[in-house]
């Protein structure tokens, strides 16, 4: 299964930017919708939000429990378009 990563944050959902998106960022999204694994998807691939982009260059190791336990450049610091809208790929 696959989308475009939302994030809820204090009471709406936002977008996640694809800049240093990567497998070990989707695999902390996927394991958090109940799926084993899963691969990033860059580039808005499956469509673009028009909510706030929350999160920057995302850094995970793949061990978070979440995307807050990743590194990242702050809450809503970030330089990117709903163009660069980061997805995944579930399984």
């Amino acid at each position: 299964m696959g989308g475009y990563v939302k994030v809820y944050y204090q009471g709406s959902y936002h977008t996640v930017c694809d800049d240093e998106w990567d497998d070990n960022d989707a695999r902390v999204v996927c394991r958090n919708l109940g799926f084993s694994d899963g691969v990033a998807v860059c580039c808005a691939a499956y469509g673009s939000g028009y909510e706030a982009i929350l999160l920057d260059n995302v850094r995970c190791t793949g061990s978070e429990a979440n995307l807050a336990h990743c590194a990242h450049n702050g809450v809503y610091n970030e330089n990117c378009s709903h163009s660069e809208d980061a997805g995944v790929l579930c399984y």
